[in-house]
């Protein structure tokens, strides 16, 4: 895959990602198959990073990947802390 597939696959993967964000079995899917891509593909495409001098199109696309990914894994954090905190709740109250 090159380069520019690869950018626009992981774009088009996050883009779904987000639009599930409220629904977690869609999101839990949509996470592994971004996985899955940045697990086959991120080898390949550091190779032809370090191979080539990228275009500044390819540096801007790649940072706002990285931070659409940190965020995604902040915002799914954030939701599973909250689901952990309403589980600890709901087993305190029954032990009670």
């Amino acid at each position: 895959m090159k380069l520019e597939e690869f950018l626009n696959a992981c774009e088009e993967r996050l883009r779904r990602a987000e639009g599930v964000l409220n629904h977690p079995s869609q999101l839990q899917v949509e996470l592994a198959e971004l996985d899955q891509l940045l697990r086959n593909e991120w080898p390949s495409a550091i190779v032809e990073i370090k191979d080539v001098t990228l275009e500044p199109q390819f540096k801007e696309k790649i940072i706002m990947i990285f931070q659409r990914i940190k965020k995604l894994e902040n915002n799914t954090k954030a939701r599973v802390s909250f689901v952990d905190g309403i589980e600890d709740f709901m087993q305190q109250t029954r032990n009670r």
